[in-house]
Order: structure tokens, then sequence, then C-alpha cells
């Protein structure tokens, strides 16, 4: 038996020293004191929170407002004063400079004001002109919004008339960011008014919205710990800060910060308050008192164990190494060019230092993956891959076997395999150079590689799916699972060691992937969806990744990054059903990045344009690269030219390659890949499939996305109006919502137009509840100005209800119509079936 080694006084320094920094803590934590608001300045109703103050003290001189009367705030930009009607947490909305009474226009030279560093007018407000010569910049459905005058009333209710003409500024295209309103005065206007319209809603609240931001390099623009940098959406190189969910302040380090939020006997709580248990500082020092000896005479237990255990074999453990031999054993990796190495768990559990959560480097579905030093110096990358029993286990060593056949670039070498005693298989894999994508991402990457990494993951995961038999999939693809070698070329790990497998869940978690790359952001579910939600209402500039420098970047690197933001969201949306799938997004992904050469990227496309030249498919893929490695022996690449020359089956194109195999970025289904628009539930798309005054019932094919014959009516009577469906709506019978559009004219099936919602018509079909929106088309002079059904004459209302009562009377089917609603109705029901379609979208990827 080995001496038994008592510790010495280093070591007992040490634990006292150990001991000393435990008291240290406890006391720090009893003294702490819990966090609170800081109460914001007051100005009458108005509280002004960072980066806006009263007071000098903050060096940002710009956010310097002033109180007048008590009540009454005032910006000052550039010699001018601008009254404060409403702050916002990205702008405030302020009045016309000097304007002694509110007027239903105003002079083009009455709001002087230039675009700088800290504010610019934002895009959300809704400009109505007058008098203008050139009405080419007035846009339909503008004024469907509530506009409100001076008085409280609406502006036509004030006017008695038009507002005139309308334009938002968010169209871009008489007004730019940068510009004032001046520039209106091209098209011969002589006056304007201006409304807030916040997204969502059709009120709008009178005045002008600036929008605030600090310069990225400013010490005021550091942010909170708890809190993350959003880029501005009008101003060029500055930032706000927004607190995370959970979390409350304005995320400025110099400002409130962010604090944990809770509630408690209906009262909101902050910070430490926000605690499960609060001790005083007695409590906590007899508890140390108590704890200290304990915690040596453990330390010295231990330590007197550790010395006296035995060294035990394999024979000892849990697995018996008989099985351990034969399970091995019936795993052969021959065909691997590689040649694959039979690893110990002692060699691996030295190298990764006992699994230690120090060299940890990520944990996903599959397993967890460690960095490790084998006793040659190779630093490697251990997959310990979860496994629940022996069946399990045969299953993915079967599956490692495959993939250590599998020559690609992109793929990280497998160097060797082994057994864990508790059935846990261990993959070892060569660690590149330059560490995991995630890792890359957090210390900066410029947009060339991030969109060169992408395009050869999304290829490699596109080829072992669709060319490779059996195929493979990849269901826990991420950032931590990507690494980057010393030209930073993609090397995927942790292939097919999942048992159960989906294509859906696949998509999922590669459209994650293409968010972090945008926003440099490790996503989670919740973050993934308001970066969804940033991408749809056109406000994807406060998601990028700030280290990009996005409104410093070339404009067609903007264009590609809001192409990858559209790709990530059609995975999203349709990946899970097959409308959109990884060969789809392989090639969208490729065409961006071959774009590079001549945009301040370093080409070096050859080796993805070689990997994808000679593919079966007609996607411009290929197999996997048959060029010699350098590092392969003569043997072993003579197997791999044999095993690549062997027979195997061909995959059949199936319908979903079909169906995407000439899409770009134009919608190939009307009802999943037509945008219903921004300003719905209010004004909407609809897809026209019957037209008005014909007896045919034309209907969407929901398989091909084609309008087809459905039948010909049994009566004489034909649709009063073109009638068609609202695409990414869903309702209970599990088809889109159905609309009867009135307007001038017969619209061809298949067309799409612009409607606006006036009225519901509750109908029940042979016993199921089938609800009709009754709407006008929004760009129809005739029809555009309604916006409630009771505006309409009653005799149409009757010939509406009739035809839907008559209609399918000769087939001996009973229609019921009631009483017809108002407008809010039918906001309510498109709104609800929007929300129906994205929960049934979201709860199939997550199934």
């Amino acid at each position: 038996m080995p001496p038994l080694f008592l510790p010495s006084s280093s070591s007992a320094l040490f634990l006292l020293l150990l001991l000393l920094l435990t008291l240290q803590t406890l006391t720090s934590i009893s003294l702490s004191q819990p966090q609170a608001l800081r109460s914001p300045e007051k100005c009458g109703n108005f509280s002004v929170s960072f980066p806006f103050q009263l007071s000098s003290s903050s060096s940002a001189a710009a956010f310097r407002l002033s109180c007048e009367n008590s009540s009454t705030l005032f910006l000052h930009i550039n010699h001018q004063s601008y009254r404060i009607i409403e702050f916002f947490t990205d702008g405030l909305l302020v009045d016309f400079p000097s304007s002694p009474s509110c007027r239903q226009f105003n002079d083009l030279r009455s709001f002087p004001f230039s675009a700088n560093q800290f504010f610019s007018i934002s895009f959300e407000n809704v400009i109505g002109l007058y008098d203008c010569e050139d009405s080419s910049l007035c846009k339909f459905g503008c004024e469907t919004n509530d506009l409100f005058g001076c008085d409280g009333r609406e502006e036509d209710e004030t006017s008695g008339g038009d507002i005139g003409c309308c334009y938002p500024l968010s169209d871009h295209s008489a007004w730019r960011v940068g510009d004032d309103f001046s520039v209106f005065s091209r098209y011969g206007c002589r006056g304007f008014s201006s409304w807030l319209v916040p997204r969502g809603t059709n009120r709008g609240k009178r005045g002008v919205k600036l929008e605030w931001a600090i310069p990225r390099n400013s010490p005021e623009a550091i942010c909170d710990r708890e809190a993350r940098t959003v880029n501005a959406t009008a101003i060029e190189g500055s930032v706000r800060c927004v607190c995370r969910d959970g979390f409350v302040g304005d995320g400025f380090l110099h400002g409130t910060g962010c604090l944990k939020s809770c509630y408690k006997d209906g009262k909101e709580l902050y910070g430490d308050k926000c605690k499960i248990k609060k001790h005083n500082g007695k409590k906590l020092t007899v508890l140390a008192g108590v704890l200290a000896p304990l915690f040596i005479l453990g330390s010295l237990l231990a330590l007197f164990c550790l010395l006296k255990r035995p060294v035990t074999s394999h024979k000892d453990q849990q697995f018996d190494i008989s099985t351990t031999t034969t399970t091995t054993n019936s795993v052969s990796f021959r065909k691997g060019y590689n040649k694959t190495r039979l690893f110990t768990y002692r060699e691996l559990e030295e190298a990764t230092k006992g699994f230690q959560d120090s060299q940890k480097l990520t944990q996903g579905k599959t397993g967890t993956i460690y960095s490790g030093n084998l006793t040659n110096g190779t630093r490697v990358i251990v997959h310990k891959v979860l496994c629940e029993n022996q069946i399990e286990f045969m299953e993915i060593s079967s599956q490692i076997d495959h993939l250590s056949t599998v020559l690609h670039r992109n793929l990280a070498r497998i160097i060797g395999f082994c057994m864990d005693i508790g059935y846990n298989p261990l993959v070892v894999y060569e660690y590149p150079v330059n560490g995991s994508l995630g890792d890359r991402l957090r210390l900066g990457l410029d947009w060339c590689k991030r969109v060169n990494i992408v395009a050869e993951v999304a290829g490699l995961l596109a080829l072992l799916q669709y060319e490779n038999y059996p195929p493979i999939l990849h269901t826990n693809i991420s950032s931590g699972n990507i690494f980057l070698d010393e030209d930073f070329q993609a090397k995927v790990t942790g292939f097919g060691l999942q048992r159960k497998q989906r294509i859906d869940t696949s998509m999922y978690d590669f459209a994650v992937l293409l968010l972090e790359i945008v926003t440099g952001l490790k996503q989670r579910e919740e973050t993934v969806t308001q970066a969804l939600q940033k991408i749809r209402s056109g406000k994807l500039e406060e998601i990028v990744d700030p280290s990009m420098y996005f409104h410093e970047q070339p404009v067609a690197f903007r264009e590609q990054i809001g192409l990858v933001a559209d790709i990530a969201t059609r995975c999203v949306l349709f990946g899970g059903d097959g409308k959109f799938g990884m060969v789809d997004a392989a090639r969208e992904l490729l065409q961006i990045a071959g774009n590079n050469g001549g945009g301040g990227c370093d080409k070096k496309r050859d080796g993805i344009e070689e990997t994808f030249s000679n593919s079966k498919l007609t996607f411009c893929f290929c197999p996997f690269e048959t060029k010699e490695d350098p590092k392969m022996s003569e043997e072993a690449y003579e197997e791999t030219q044999e095993s690549s020359q062997s027979p195997r089956p061909v995959p059949k194109l199936n319908e979903r390659i079909l169906s995407t195999l000439s899409r770009r970025s134009v919608a190939a289904h009307p009802w999943h890949d037509l945008e219903i628009g921004p300003e719905a539930p209010l004004v909407f798309n609809v897809v026209v499939e019957i037209t008005k005054g014909s007896k045919v019932k034309y209907e969407l094919d929901k398989k091909t996305g084609l309008i087809k014959v459905d039948r010909i009516l049994y009566s004489s009577v034909v649709y009063p109006h073109n009638y068609g469906f609202i695409p990414r709506t869903l309702c209970e019978d599990n088809d889109p919502l159905d609309v009867l559009v009135l307007m001038q004219e017969p619209v061809l099936p298949g067309c799409f137009l612009r409607a606006r919602a006036i009225g519901l018509m509750p109908m029940i079909d042979q016993g199921e509840k089938d609800d009709k929106i009754i709407a006008v088309c929004a760009d129809d002079p005739e029809y555009k100005h309604f916006t409630d059904i009771k505006q309409l004459a009653p005799h149409r209302l009757q010939e509406i209800r009739r035809f839907f009562e008559d209609y399918k009377k000769n087939e001996n089917k009973k229609v019921a119509v009631n009483d017809f609603l108002p407008s809010e109705s039918a906001h309510e029901a498109i709104q609800y079936s929007m929300d129906l379609y994205a929960e049934y979208i979201l709860h199939t990827l997550r199934r």
C-alpha cells in the first residue's frame, strides 16, 4: 500500500486562504444592499430617463432638455426648440417649433431639422401633403389611417374633407433617411402635416417622431451586462441599449441599467427584492462560523480517501469488458480514409481532465463536446454522446461507422472512437486551429467570412441529406458544433449521432444558426421570435451584429444581410412542411457567397464551387470531393476511390424538390409564400380564386399551389364580387380565411390585390363555421373610401346574403348567414387567423 501523505504546510495555508475567501464572500453578501430603480427626473407628467436629462451633469449635451413652467419639456437642436409630446423607447414625438397655434397644414420649411449623430426623423411618420402638382408620390391606403387634428377629432371631420396627398416616410421613394421635409417642394407641394402611426395600428398621433441614438464609440453607449446593443434604424453609426427579457431599465451602464423584474403580492419589484430568500448579516456570520470547521474536516477526509483509493481495473466497472470487446469489434472503421483509432476511456478522461466543465465547449441535444489534449500533445474535440442503452449504442455506432467513410472538406475529420463504461460513446475529432464559430462570432467576424461559412455548412448538410445513402441528417447544428481551420473553412462535428432525426428540426436549427450569423448573439426561443418580428417589420438594422457596423457596410453587403435574414425566416416558416429545404438554402447562400469575389472579399470560392459542380441533382451540387488529400495514405486513397465507385441507390426527385426547383426570391405558393402585408389586419393581400360574375368554382390546390377548377355551380347565380383568400392565415377548417372583395372590375383567378376589411359575415355551411370577410379593394377609387360595412347600401348586403344562402340549394346543402358584423370584428377575425397560422407553423417545427 502506498504511504499516506498528510497535507503539507503549504496545503494547510491553501485551506486557510480558501476559508478566508469564503468568509469574505459571505460578508460581502450580507453587506450588499438591495438594488432599486433610481427615480427619474420629473417635469410635470413627464419622466425623463437616460440619456435625456434636465441637469447639466451629463457629458451628452445633445440630450439635455429644458422644463418650462414645471410642465412643458423642450428639446433643443441647432438653435431650434421642439416641444416634446411623448417619449418612446426609440424616439420622441415633438411638435412644430415656434408654432403659435395648431394648423391643418404647415409650410414645408416650418420644421427646420438636420439629421445628426444623435437624432433623425423617423420613417414611422405619415405625411399629409397639400396642393401638390405631381400626385405620383401619393400612396393609396395611407389615408385609411385615423389621423387626428388639433382638436382631437379626425382630420376629415376637422377639415371637412380629405387630408390631401398622403405619403408614408417608410415608402422611401420620395423621402429618404437624412432628408428634411423641403424635398416635397420638388413635387410642387405647398404645405404638409405629420402624424406618427405606430406599426400594427391605424390611429395617428399628430406631430413628428424623431429617432434617437448614441454614437457607437461614445462612453455613454456602453450597455449594462443584462442588455444588448441594437443599431439605430435611421442614424448611421449610432446604437441604443435594450434590456433582456425579465429585466427593466434604460439598459445603459451610465443610466439605471437593467434590474431583475418580478411581481410579488400584486406589486412589481426590482433587483434583490426578486430573490426567493433574504438573509441578514448576522445569520450569514453564524452560518459561516459553523460551516468553516466542517469544511476543513471534510477536505482532510476527502484527501485521506483519495490517497487510500485502490487502483481499479476495467473488469471491476459497471460494464463487462467482454461485452465491450464484442460490441466494439462489431464496428468497422476500415473503410475510413483517416484510419480511425480506438481509444480507451482512460485516455480520453485524462485528455479532457476528467471531463471538467472548464473543458466543455458546448452542450446540445445529442451530448456534450469537450476540448482535450492527447498524450502526444495533439489537441482534439471529444463528443460525449447521450446514449441510454446498448441498442441505442449499436445504432449510433453504425452511424459513426458510416460517417467515418465520408470525405468532405467541411466535415471535421474523425480521429477515433471509444466506449464509455456507462454506454456513452465518445467520438474524437481533429481540433481546427481557429476554434468554434460561436467563439469567433463573439470576437468579431467580417461579413464575407460569415456568409462563406454558412454557405459551406448548408452545402455539406444538403449533400449528406440528398446524395448520401442512407441519408445523414444533423439535428443539432449550431455555432458550437462548427469549427474553423486556418483558412476559416467550416469543419462540422456531431453528425449522425441522434437516433430519431427529423428534417423540420434540422431546418429550424439551421434558421437559428443563420440568425446568429446576422446578430452575433446566441439565439434562444424568445430571441428567435423577436428577431423574426424585427425582420418582418423592416427593422433589420436593429438586430444586426453591432461589430459589423451595418450602416458602414457596402450596399451590396447590406442587401446580402437582408437576404440571409430572409432565408432564415423561410427556414422557420416553411422548412417543416417541405416547401423550403436545405437544398434551397444552400443554393441561395452559395449564390450570395459567389457574388462576393469583387466586393472586397478574398475570392476563395473555388473549393465550394468545385464541391457543387458535378451533382446528380439539378441544383449545382455534387456528392463528395475525391481529390487526393495530402495526409491520406496511398492505400487509404485507393480504398476510398473503390468505395466511391461502388453502386448505390440514387435518391429520387421528390415533390419538395420539384416544388422549389425554380424558386429564387419570388413566391412559389400563394398561401404560404405571399406576404400578408405590413398593414394587416387592416389592409392585406388577397389572392383571387373566383372572378366576379363567374359560375366556375375555382379553388387553391394546397399541394401544388395552383388554382384548379373545383366544380361549376349547380344554380343560375353567379359570384357577385371577386372571391379569394388571405395568405398566411388559418381557420379551424384547416383552410385560409375566405374574403369577398368589392370592386368595379372582375380579376383573373390567381392574381392578388390589396384589400381593406369593412365587415364580417358569420356563416354556417352544412353545420360547420365558415365565416367570410367582406372587404373592398384598397386601390379602387370607387370603393377605397369605405371603412365599415354599415356604409354599404342595404340592397348590396342583401345581394351578398342571398347569394351565399342560395348557391348550394340545388346540391341539397344548407347554408345559414347571420347578421353582418362591423369592421372591428373583421380585424379581430383576421388577427386570430394570422396568430393561428403562426402558432401552427411553430408548433409543427417544435413537435
